[in-house]
């Protein structure tokens, strides 16, 4: 949904006040007479901005690996994902 953007200062809020930017961003919509975005299909690609400090660190841990930093980050995740499940 274009220019629909919300933030928070607690994830809790993040998506309270999420879900009310798309509420309002829809009674718009309506209001208005445009059309309603069609969902798109999901890229697989995000941007994460993080510390300096902490792109140091990992990147110096994927050239220890020997894996890009994406290959890196993502089996992290996904090994993260995994330890939270199992708890």
């Amino acid at each position: 949904m274009p220019g629909c953007i919300s933030d928070g200062s607690t994830p809790e809020a993040a998506l309270k006040n999420g879900c009310d930017a798309v509420k309002s961003y829809l009674l718009s919509c309506a209001k208005h007479g445009d059309p309603i975005p069609k969902p798109s299909q999901a890229s697989g690609q995000w941007r994460q901005r993080v510390p300096r400090g902490l792109h140091a660190r990992l990147v110096v841990k994927a050239r220890q690996e020997g894996v890009s930093l994406n290959t890196l980050a993502t089996a992290m995740i996904a090994e993260g994902l995994g330890k939270r499940r199992a708890s």
